[in-house]
């Protein structure tokens, strides 16, 4: 790479359920002649987790097909909503993590000048962009090579599912002006763009137009080591039922509809809710419903999970409860049944037909009363009925994490750039 030599290394490994990553000094891998070299642009990964999906959907394809792609990858240098840098990371620096060459921009080199500079300068070709509405890694570099001061290389655009319905209605102004601007000026002209289910397919062709070029390519599952895992729940007893919840806090996970389906049931239950609060007013509505609850429903908020933690988390659950407005993957919801705990969820994720296979549920948030019957069969439950069921989570969770036909799609999307 020009202007670099050898990169600095994170210390230690990310060990755990996700696969142990370990860091050790090597030179900067130049760019390859045979392979695609990616410049992927990310508003954060690891060793940040606060992000959620977006770091794990990023990351698992780093992990899956970095021996056949080179990935250099430009994020922040801090996990989100934290005001301190990450710890062993070199700001401003190439750093060797696993798979790939991450550079660690600080707040100060986030300009347009800063950002043209890095990318002019690291080569590649295809410029990877995993954000329609992140200002810095994706509206930034989009004016950058409009104006033509980057280097015109293709462009490929996941929008993580941003353009949901119910994604776009949050802030829905400002997102549609510069959805509108964004049309007039041709700033996402001859971008290719990447869709991860066939909802979200519809949701470009709406968002976009028909002429929009799309890619259908799935995220590659995180590799486990799913031999060790284990569920560590206590035996379940008939009128008592653990469930958690995990992800971000926020409108789109639909916390406060999760804890109005509770407040209907008898029995003893316990609700733990896991992620970063991300919307303060939403969780303070949360509470306020919280406070009218019956003391039968146990509500508390267990704060973050580091990765290599949520198997062994969620394997202490009876039920994994999240009746989310849209989900472009879901990853908790794979973790959740790789560990054996049962799913109950909305219809508006990849994960359809659950029932059909005996691991879990997905329902419609317009059929609120189902969500509750379904909650109250699984109270009424013994050990016996929800080992069947576990077991069944368990196996429909390790099919996919061990399906190598979406691992070789992905690789196959960054060759058609060569």
């Amino acid at each position: 790479m020009r202007g670099s030599t050898t990169p600095h290394v994170l210390n230690g490994a990310l060990d755990g359920h996700f696969g142990e990553r370990a860091y050790t000094v090597q030179q900067y891998d130049p760019p390859r002649d045979h392979v695609p070299n990616v410049l992927m642009l990310v508003d954060a990964y690891l060793p940040g987790f606060k992000s959620g999906g977006p770091i794990r959907s990023t990351s698992s394809l780093v992990e899956a097909i970095g021996s056949d792609v080179a990935f250099r990858i430009i994020t922040r240098d801090r996990d989100f909503g934290d005001v301190r840098p990450y710890s062993g990371v070199v700001a401003d620096a190439w750093n060797r993590l696993g798979n790939a060459d991450v550079y660690y921009a600080s707040k100060s080199s986030m300009s347009f000048g800063s950002l043209r500079r890095q990318i002019n300068r690291t080569p590649h070709d295809v410029l990877y962009l995993n954000s329609f509405f992140s200002f810095a890694f994706a509206i930034k570099p989009l004016i950058l090579r409009r104006l033509k001061l980057i280097e015109q290389r293709p462009v490929l655009l996941a929008p993580r599912g941003q353009f949901s319905h119910e994604a776009i209605a949050l802030k829905r102004l400002k997102k549609r002006l510069y959805l509108a601007l964004g049309k007039v000026l041709a700033v996402y002209g001859e971008v290719t763009w990447q869709a991860t289910s066939a909802h979200e397919v519809d949701d470009i062709r709406r968002m976009i137009g028909d002429e929009a070029k799309i890619v259908l390519v799935e995220v590659p599952r995180v590799k486990m080591n799913i031999e060790t895992v284990k569920s560590s729940r206590p035996r379940k007893k008939a009128g008592v039922i653990r469930i958690a919840l995990l992800g971000r806090v926020t409108r789109m996970k639909n916390v406060h509809f999760a804890l109005d389906c509770l407040s209907h049931l008898d029995g003893d239950v316990l609700f733990d809710v896991f992620g970063p609060l991300e919307d303060d007013s939403y969780w303070m509505q949360c509470q306020a419903v919280v406070r009218s609850m019956p003391a039968n429903i146990h509500v508390h908020y267990r704060g973050v999970v580091p990765y290599e933690d949520v198997l062994s988390v969620l394997g202490g659950y009876d039920l994994f409860f999240l009746p989310s407005k849209g989900e472009n993957f879901g990853h908790a919801i794979i973790d959740a049944m790789v560990s054996g705990c049962p799913v109950l969820i909305s219809n508006r994720t990849p994960w359809r037909n659950l029932h059909e296979r005996g691991c879990g549920w997905d329902i419609p948030l317009e059929a609120p009363d189902q969500f509750r019957s379904i909650l109250k069969l699984m109270l009424a439950m013994d050990e016996t009925e929800l080992a069947k069921i576990s077991e069944k989570a368990r196996e429909f969770g390790r099919e996919q994490i061990l399906r190598a036909d979406v691992i070789a799609r992905n690789r196959d999307l960054f060759l058609s750039f060569m």
